[in-house]
């Protein structure tokens, strides 16, 4: 039992953000900033198209290229779809 109380503290202690942006493609893909910076880290960055019955199925792909305390780097295969981002950090 002592051993998940400090999992379940540390839990406590993270802080999540969303967002979106344009996903464009390309060798160097738009920063967005968080709508507040995280204070120490920014652990994953978790992302998905806007658009209706967007993914895989369709040879679709978005997702975080970069990210650190204060921004995330977009990326989108077809360069247009907007794209949805959950970040967790501390």
């Amino acid at each position: 039992m002592q051993q998940k109380v400090p999992i379940i503290i540390s839990l406590l202690l993270v802080s999540k953000q969303w967002g979106s942006g344009d996903g464009y493609d390309g060798a160097n893909p738009s920063w967005y900033s968080f709508p507040i910076a995280f204070p120490s880290a920014c652990y994953q960055v978790v992302t998905n198209g806007k658009g209706n019955g967007y993914g895989a199925k369709d040879g679709n792909s978005c997702g975080a290229c970069n990210w650190n305390t204060k921004q995330v780097q977009l990326y989108s295969n077809d360069g247009t779809k907007p794209v949805n981002y959950i970040a967790i950090g501390k």
